[in-house]
């Protein structure tokens, strides 16, 4: 067993690299291969059976014929590359040899049935499905239940036993003394027999007769026709046994074999016919160009559209050349080329090509600008009013301008309205946004004021676009500064920054702006509590 788990390991991993072979191989539907179906196979070999056990080949050998092997098998392929067999095994192995004053001989009848996966390297050598020819190189393993029955050749047709002398003379009396004179010469007929099992020649009693075996095949499938191929191969039989011989290792004397099982090789020729597909499961046939001929036979495969063709799906012959560019109108995909151009097998020059490449960049930014339009509306949702600018965000100068608007009193925008603006606003993907010039002017006059000791209303630069009719925005003249000592409710005395009693419009733009510039001291909550104390203060 020392010869066969190396060798079953070298199969396996060579069948785990084809399978990962094929696995990473990038194969096209339109590919010229092997037309793959799912169909059976059936299949015949004839070969020779040769034994190599504990008897050695070195006396008489029987004819061809009477050492001949033949298998039956069907096999169904996985995928194009692997398969799956059942294969039926019959023949004779025969030893035959001389050892001292004794002749050991047998031939034994072998029936075996295996289960077998091949391999044919088909992901890696890709055949023509046009050719009239092909060779796939193939190995194979698997398991095989093998029952044998060893029989020797032991006494001529009157039943004589054979005994041999030092001379190589055959008589039908041991080799002593007193049979000098008695024995008599007789020939061997080479009838086996004799039962060897049943002769029980080293004890071992009734052994048993069934096997498990390994078999490993290396040959070649030769293609000769759409269904036909030959194959040739030859398939070594590893076994589990030591008796195929009926000779071992666990013998004495003249009958003591060599350590190991015995093994046997099958060289073979044959021939398989692969069935067409099962009905109302045909291959898909796939025709990239739409002319009608299927990819497997379509020898033009970028056909036009429109174009008529011919049986190889190829263009018909069409003499019409109108722009005399030496490529047909039936496959120039430029049909007014200038006189002189060079062009390519598709009858376009580089200016035509370069220009159709302008053309193509043009209508892929149109697209891409449409997209990106769309999804900003889609993104803004209920809020594209807002965007007054139309950029595809709301800014902070948009929030103010809303919020100028709540100030004025306009019945559109109420403070349900700006809560959402303003949470909208900071739930941008983008995150708050630069400060646009006109609220820099705005801080900047706040400052002035505050150092000053004065606070009031002030006015936006900004003057927004109209959005889709929904609000319109109007210039307003600046409002009079009015102060009012009063008594202010003390859970807003924060908000009144310069203390004259009333919490005032610029009062309220000092927090919004705090709250835009992200100070955690001023939530949204907050704003608005303090707008809600600034519509109801008296």
């Amino acid at each position: 067993m020392k010869i066969k788990l190396p060798l079953f390991y070298s199969f396996f991993f060579c069948f785990l690299a084809a399978f990962a072979a094929e696995k990473d191989s990038v194969k096209t539907q339109n590919s010229s291969s092997y037309n793959y179906s799912k169909a059976p196979s059936i299949g015949y070999n004839i070969g020779y059976l040769t034994v190599f056990g504990d008897v050695k080949l070195n006396g008489y050998s029987p004819s061809f014929s009477s050492r001949l092997g033949h298998q039956f098998y069907v096999s169904l392929p996985l995928s194009n590359s692997f398969s799956i067999s059942y294969n039926f095994l019959a023949g004779k192995v025969f030893g035959e040899e001389t050892r001292a004053t004794d002749n050991l001989n047998f031939r034994t009848s072998l029936v075996g049935q295996a289960l077998m996966f091949e391999y044919n390297f088909h992901n890696i050598i890709k055949p023509d499905v046009d050719s009239k020819l092909g060779v796939l190189p193939v190995i194979g393993f698997g398991l095989e239940a093998l029952i044998f029955r060893a029989k020797a050749d032991m006494q001529d047709a009157d039943g004589k036993k054979y005994y041999y002398w030092n001379d190589g003379s055959i008589k039908d009396l041991p080799e002593t003394p007193g049979n000098v004179d008695l024995a008599s010469d007789i020939e061997r007929d080479y009838t086996y027999e004799t039962e060897l099992r049943d002769a029980n020649l080293d004890g071992f009693g009734k052994y048993s007769q069934i096997s498990l075996a390994m078999p490993f095949t290396l040959g070649a499938d030769i293609k000769v026709g759409r269904n036909l191929h030959l194959r040739l191969g030859a398939t070594y039989h590893l076994t589990f046994s030591d008796m195929l011989d009926n000779l071992s290792s666990k013998g004495s004397g003249n009958r003591q074999g060599n350590e190991g099982k015995d093994m046997f090789l099958f060289s073979s020729v044959g021939v398989s016919y692969k069935f067409a597909a099962p009905k109302g499961k045909k291959q898909k046939q796939v025709d990239a160009d739409e002319d009608g001929i299927a990819d497997l036979f379509d020898k033009c495969r970028e056909t036009p559209k429109g174009v008529k063709v011919d049986k190889n799906g190829c263009p018909q012959v069409n003499e019409k050349d109108r722009d005399s560019d030496g490529v047909l109108d039936v496959v120039d995909r430029c049909r007014d080329t200038k006189a002189g151009d060079k062009v390519d097998k598709e009858g376009c020059s580089e200016a035509q090509k370069e220009a159709q490449k302008k053309l193509a960049q043009q209508a892929d930014s149109i697209a891409a600008a449409k997209a990106a339009q769309e999804a900003e509306a889609k993104a803004q949702g209920d809020f594209y009013f807002a965007d007054l600018n139309k950029n595809g965000r709301v800014e902070v100068a948009e929030v103010n301008e809303f919020i100028d608007r709540l100030f004025d009193g306009d019945k559109n925008v109420t403070i349900a309205t700006m809560d959402e603006i303003i949470e909208y606003y900071f739930d941008q993907d983008d995150g708050i946004d630069v400060k646009p010039e006109g609220i820099i002017k705005e801080e900047k006059k706040f400052e002035e004021l505050k150092s000053n000791g004065v606070l009031g209303a002030q006015e936006t630069e900004l003057k927004p676009v109209e959005a889709k009719g929904v609000l319109k925005v109007e210039p307003k003249p600046p409002e009079p500064k009015s102060i009012e000592i009063k008594n202010i409710d003390p859970k807003y005395h924060f908000a009144d920054l310069n203390k004259n009693g009333k919490i005032e419009k610029a009062e309220l733009d000092v927090f919004i702006n705090r709250m835009e510039k992200g100070d955690k001291t001023v939530p949204i909550k907050l704003i608005d509590e303090i707008l809600i104390y600034y519509f109801n203060q008296e």
